[in-house]
């Protein structure tokens, strides 16, 4: 082999050692791997498409380097993934590939990538690609499945091809001719003793060093030798072969014979895996994935959650992770979690679980708010409802009475479980208060207690007794029962607070500094008496006498709590609508004691293992410690548990690395140490790669010889710096988790930005010599023509004097007016450059501001539809709210942009009927910190007609008088002044805007003179003595007037008067659709904008309505249309990277024309001059960004109305 000019990728050597240690550390004994017992279900479940960054959505084939880099061979090009984000190597950027589709990848033990194409063999090594070439008469194409070999050298398998052999840079091949049954090669796999399996489309076969031998037989019924499509080799050295018909068979006794359990019949079988625990994992097209663990199968298909059943790919990486490469679908991983859940899959008949209670049986016990409750026992489980005697279905609270008994609190009473059926319920006729009961207990005197709405029921065995606030509870309002250690038993209330029922009476838990709460939902109570309470407010420690709240201000995850419990090695565990956390006891103890500030919360959520992270509290126990040790919490999507005895320590955080130098926005080697300053501005991107990510990770830099300290860049990885001066500097990033403090090993690397040749010493030199030679030259010169300048004066003085006169009067005129010219250019470039900021802003601020309104309008939506479907209204009314408030605010800063470019000038001017009132609010808004300090605002508005005229223009006019008319008051005198602003339509009816104010007043020799250009009243510097005569001169363009009334002393008026525009044409209305026509046809979009947020955001929002087909590059989109796929409109971003809307256009409009005029542009408000010129020429619609989601799909049916009727009118 020879190695060939490559291409480089960033790459650390450094970072790639530390790595390959940290990883082969973590293979031996801290890696994680998934649990045998647990189902494919009860694993998290996270999947990538095109839109997280894949090139493509089929993933051909697997691999992880020792960097920890997980590879994904597409058929549009290699995809490199950390953890966080993909980095995209293709063909026509990185020509090494050699071909487009990368259909093998493995990785051999020196770290060298190998990557199998169509076109042939590449490797990638210390980050470089570089190309295998093979000699005459051997052929390097269609290569399918790569093997690193014990030995290290490479087997490779084609289609079509046969079976090559590379080591030492040599190839040796095997087709038909030389032993080989069948050129198309399907699957390699190599055994412990280094004996090579071969499958192929003819059968099974051996290489055993010397030669090509026959495999063992199969035992299919015809004895046939089937199409082997994958191959491994578990640890015991066994065979494992899967089959075109689904089949997969398993060595044994000098025999292939086919294991039932592992098969999938009709599914041709694509891959085949044993992870670290020895359990089989079976890859089929159509069939989906199973898993062979203990005997036990498991299926993960459609039906549980893989989008795609067709598997191409399996890789178990180094941190236990399962990885799964769809044909379609993208990419999607399993992994292992410290949490197990059980909901509808596992057997419970509910999703929302409200208590969970262990029995003296062992049996578990789960109350469902809909489901009736569900007994757990011996690995079966049996649900009762109400078609078995159960009161009702929704079931709030279990307890055992001391015979055995079960009762259950339900929505209408009380019901009691004995001996497989139910024997007992009680409710209002027996003097339960109407309604739910939320929690019930036992006492040890085995007298059964109900905690209502209305206070505490007691069964005296024939009705109930009511106990309220007159009896000595603390509030009517029931949230806990618990039994007590020193004897009796706990009462927790809504507002009312704690106490304790013992022998007959009951004693509220008071001291000073009692905390007052809204409610109380959880309480644990230690051997010593010190109490935990879980409230809505926080987390209170009683202990001693003393009250120690905490709360999300200490370090908490979340302040309502449902449940509090030990897990025995020193932790709480707590439940709460965000998910479960827990804390470190000890850090709560000190913060009570004040030897600290704050606590470290770890939480749990979907990527732990829930279903969804939100826990539930309205019944009780919400949540128990079972006697194995075990904690169980109900949740909206069923249970989950916690094993402390499986919770594996994390493993050490990947090596940091330095993955891309930027210098001037260009790449740069990583290996560069002298570089050319440029401009100054450097980026570096960093990472720590990890294909199980912690949860909250931070990096933080420094630049040494430019950052004085540390800079905390939060979960940023990328630095930028602007401006370096030439310098040696060294760039060093490191990674710390949050929950644990873990810390990854740092990265660093030196830097020396060498200086451009006028920053050198030798340029300053020769240039401070060369001006010091132009000022000796120049100071001669001048002094010559000084001195002719005075001969010739001196002869004329006399008969000059007169014009010398009059030509020095002329040269301060032109020298005013020169200065006054000069600070209207000013005041110009200014105004310009706030437009060009304002313009600027606005794009930023619209593309982000228009998922946000687009998500949170389809979120509304969505929880409005599940507040009908669910019982608990009130909780989703809060949640309902808060959209809203959230949609209320995004909809302000869409007002507020809108306004900054309005009043900013960001378009051309455009004359429009324009609302006096509407421009007055606006202009007063901008003037509001000039006035508020001067006077206070009086607005006395008439009835006026709409003018015509540019918004913009004539803000500023108004802005302008507004300003006046505060600084003619004295600042800091606010209630000794006003401004008032009038508004009246005159006998011509015409507009009348009067805008006086109460301060100095102008003098009346002035008077004359205020509306002349560069004539002003205010010192020097404050004032151009433009802003009037441009008002003047814009009113009288309208075809209005100003005038001025002022009396020294008293206060200034100033009058616009304005003609009324004329009246608009009504527009007909478009004709409304017959009665009892068809529903509207469902149309099809394509939506190409650069931004995957806003894209997935209004394919959300159009979804409903239409067929999406979103694109986040107009190639993309170009190359589909190319394709003859049809569309009913295309909404595409104007201003995009690499190919723009406007070039999509002109495109289209030359290959589809059709196509060219379905186009509507979407803009968030930046236009260059060819896109403004662009919009003026073609005139095709546009909207602009963000869109009210109910605008937009109204103007879309628009759209498409008026598409519909010009189709008809053409056609008839």
């Amino acid at each position: 082999m020879h190695r060939v000019r490559g291409t480089r990728i960033p790459f650390c050597p450094c970072a790639a050692r530390l790595a390959v240690l940290a990883l082969l550390l973590g293979a031996g004994g801290a890696a994680r791997a998934l649990e045998p017992g647990k189902s494919l279900v009860q694993f998290p479940h996270s999947s990538w498409q095109r839109s997280e960054g894949l090139p493509q959505s089929a993933i051909l084939t697997l691999a992880q380097t020792p960097d920890g880099y997980l590879w994904a061979g597409t058929w549009e090009g290699l995809a490199r993934f950390d953890g966080a984000r993909f980095t995209i190597f293709e063909n026509h950027t990185t020509p090494m590939l050699q071909a487009r589709s990368i259909r093998g990848l493995a990785t051999s033990k020196d770290g060298t990538l190998w990557l199998g194409t169509e076109a042939g063999l590449t490797g990638m090594r210390d980050g470089t690609f570089f190309p295998v070439t093979a000699p005459e008469g051997v052929v390097l194409k269609d290569l399918r499945t790569l093997l690193p070999a014990q030995d290290g050298s490479l087997w490779i398998a084609t289609l079509g091809y046969g079976l090559l052999h590379y080591t030492g840079g040599h190839f040796q091949a095997w087709t038909t001719r030389t032993g080989l049954v069948d050129d198309y090669v399907m699957a390699l796999a190599e055994g412990p003793d280094g004996t090579l399996w071969v499958g192929t489309t003819q059968g099974l076969q051996r290489w055993d060093g010397k030669a090509l031998r026959p495999g063992p037989p199969f035992s299919s019924p015809d004895n046939a030798e089937p199409s082997v499509r994958a191959l491994t080799v578990d640890p015991e050295g066994h065979l494992w072969a899967g089959t075109e018909d689904g089949s997969v068979y398993r060595q044994q006794e000098g025999k292939m014979r086919r294991e039932p359990q592992a098969s999938m019949p009709g599914n041709p079988i694509s891959a085949l895996l044993v992870d670290r625990e020895g359990s089989l994992w079976v890859g089929s097209t159509g069939g989906g994935l199973l898993r062979l663990a203990n005997g036990q199968r498991s299926v993960l298909d459609g039906a549980q959650g893989l989008a795609e059943e067709a598997v191409a790919a399996l890789l178990e990486d180094a941190e236990g992770n399962i990885w799964i490469g769809t044909e379609e679908a993208g990419l999607h991983r399993l992994k292992d979690a410290p949490l197990t859940p059980y909901g509808r899959s596992e057997g419970l008949p509910h999703d929302v679980i409200s208590s969970i209670h262990e029995a003296r049986d062992g049996s578990l016990w789960f109350a469902s708010l809909g489901g009736g409750v569900t007994r757990w026992f011996a690995g079966q489980m049996m649900t009762w409802n109400t078609q078995n005697g159960l009161g009702h279905d929704r079931v709030r609270s279990i307890a055992e009475d001391n015979n055995g008994g079960l009762w259950f609190s339900t929505q209408t009473g009380l019901s009691r479980w004995q001996a497989g059926r139910f024997t007992t319920t009680l409710g209002h006729p027996h003097g339960l208060p109407s309604g739910p009961v939320r929690t019930v207990l036992v006492d040890t005197d085995n007298i059964l207690w109900a905690g209502t709405q209305a206070g505490l029921a007691r069964w005296n065995g024939e009705h109930f007794e009511m106990l309220t606030k007159k009896d000595g509870l603390p509030g009517d309002k029931i949230t806990l029962l618990k039994h007590r250690t020193a004897g009796g038993f706990w009462v927790g209330t809504g507002g009312g607070g704690l106490a304790f029922y013992f022998r007959g009476h009951f004693t509220l838990v008071a001291s000073e500094g009692y905390p007052m709460f809204s409610e109380l939902s959880a309480l644990h109570e230690e051997a010593d008496g010190t109490l935990w309470l879980g409230t809505d407010e926080g987390l209170f420690l009683a202990s001693a006498g003393h009250f120690t709240r905490f709360s999300q201000a200490e370090g908490l995850f979340n302040d309502r709590i449902f449940q509090i419990l030990p897990d025995g090695l020193g932790y709480l565990w707590m439940s709460s609508n965000k998910g479960l956390f827990r804390v470190r006891q000890s850090e709560l103890e000190a913060v009570a004691e004040g030897r600290r500030t704050r606590v470290t919360s770890r939480a749990y959520g979907e990527d732990e293992g829930m279903r969804a992270a939100e826990c539930n509290g309205v019944g009780g126990p919400p949540g128990i410690r079972a006697r194995d040790g075990r904690l169980w919490f109900p949740t909206v999507r069923g249970a989950v548990v916690y094993e402390p005895a499986h919770d594996k320590p994390p493993s050490p955080l990947a090596p940091m690395r330095i993955e891309e130098l930027r210098v001037d926005r260009h790449p740069v080697p990583l290996n560069s140490r002298d570089i050319p300053v440029g401009e100054g501005n450097v980026e570096f991107q960093y990472t720590t790669p990890s294909l199980y990510p912690p949860r909250q990770l931070r990096f933080r830099y420094q630049l040494e010889g430019f950052d004085p300290d540390w800079v905390e860049a939060g979960s940023r990885s990328v630095a930028y710096y602007t401006n370096l001066p030439p310098g040696h500097y060294r760039f060093r990033v490191e990674a710390i988790e949050r929950d644990d403090g873990r810390v990854a090993p740092m990265a660093e690397m030196a830097l020396h930005l060498k200086p451009r040749f006028h920053q050198t010493l030798l340029f300053r030199g020769a240039s401070f010599l060369a001006a010091a030679l132009v000022v000796a030259s120049a100071m001669g010169l001048r002094l010559r023509q000084s001195r002719l300048r005075e001969r010739e004066l001196q002869a004329h003085v006399d008969q000059r004097t007169a014009e010398l006169a009059t030509l020095n009067a002329d040269l301060r005129n032109r020298l005013q007016e020169l200065q006054s010219t000069r600070e209207r250019l000013v005041h110009a470039e200014k105004m310009a450059a706030v437009g060009t900021l304002a313009a600027g802003v606005g794009h930023e601020i619209n593309n982000p501001l228009a998922f946000i309104i687009s998500n949170l309008h389809y979120a509304s939506l969505e929880v409005k539809h599940a507040a009908q479907q669910e019982p608990d209204q009130e909780r989703w009314a809060e949640v309902e709210q808060a959209l809203s408030e959230a949609l209320l605010g995004a909809d302000r800063v869409r007002r507020i942009v809108q306004d900054l470019k309005t009043f900013s000038r960001v378009q051309p001017e455009h004359p429009q009927r324009v609302d006096l009132h509407e421009v007055l609010e606006l202009a007063l808004s901008f003037a509001d910190a000039e006035v508020r300090h001067r006077a206070r605002v009086v607005k006395d508005y008439g009835t006026v007609p709409a003018v015509f005229g540019d918004e913009a223009r004539m803000g500023q006019v108004f802005l302008n008088l507004v300003i006046n008319a505060a600084q003619a008051t004295p600042e800091g005198h606010a209630d000794e002044h006003e401004i008032r602003i009038t508004t009246r339509q005159d006998e011509k009816g015409q507009a009348v805007v009067a805008v006086s104010d109460t301060g100095i007043g102008i003098p009346p020799e002035v008077l004359p003179r205020i509306f002349e250009p560069f004539f002003t009243t205010k010192p020097v510097g404050v004032g151009t003595g433009l802003g009037l005569s441009i008002c003047h001169g814009y009113v009288q363009a309208l075809g209005g007037d100003i005038r001025v009334h002022s009396t020294l002393g008293s206060g200034t008026t100033f009058e616009v008067t304005l003609p009324a525009a004329p009246a608009m044409s009504a527009e007909p209305s478009p004709p409304a659709p017959p009665a009892g026509a068809p529903p509207v046809w469902r149309s099809r979009l394509m939506i190409v904008d650069d931004e995957p947020l806003l894209a997935s955001a209004m394919s959300r929002t159009l979804e409903p309505e239409h067929e999406v087909v979103p694109f986040t590059r107009a190639r993309d989109a170009l190359e589909r249309l190319r394709m003859g796929e049809h569309y009913h409109l295309i909404l595409c971003d104007l201003m995009m990277p690499e190919m723009t809307g406007m070039e999509l256009y002109e495109t289209l409009a030359r290959e589809a024309p059709a196509m060219a005029e379905r186009m509507v542009f979407i803009t968030g408000g930046a236009f260059t001059e060819a896109a403004r010129a662009f919009l003026d020429t073609h005139r095709l619609p546009c909207l602009d960004k963000p869109f009210d989601p109910e605008v937009l799909r109204a103007r879309l049916r628009s759209l498409l109305a008026g598409r519909d009727a010009s189709q008809s009118a053409t056609a008839a």
